[in-house]
């Protein structure tokens, strides 16, 4: 049976029944033709909370909290949301990366 493996980084995990702090990997079954945006509706349907935080149903589309790599590679560099996965492709879901540098805060010397 073809599968793909999700890994999943913390806080993503707390969504999908681990804990807040874990790192998790998932093995999943996959059906020929199906894309990442099909697999992203499949843990949506079977985590509910995943759907509240990480995936708008309604949308089809990531949360911007959440940043997506395919086999390694940032997911629309990869192909997108409706790629179609192989069996031993890897999904990757972290937390995006967000503000600025920490430099930014700091006020210049007055002389």
């Amino acid at each position: 049976m073809a599968s793909v493996r999700i890994e999943l980084f913390p806080w993503i995990t707390e969504l999908c029944g681990g804990s807040r702090t874990d790192h998790m990997i998932l093995e999943v079954e996959i059906q020929g033709g199906e894309t990442v945006r099909g697999l992203l509706y499949r843990l949506a349907s079977q985590y509910p909370e995943f759907a509240q935080r990480a995936f708008d149903t309604q949308a089809g589309l990531p949360s911007p909290l959440v940043s997506l790599f395919l086999n390694d590679r940032f997911l629309e560099l990869a192909g997108g949301l409706d790629t179609a996965l192989s069996s031993g492709d890897s999904l990757t879901l972290i937390p995006a990366w967000e503000g600025g540098s920490a430099l930014a805060h700091v006020e210049p010397e007055t002389v």
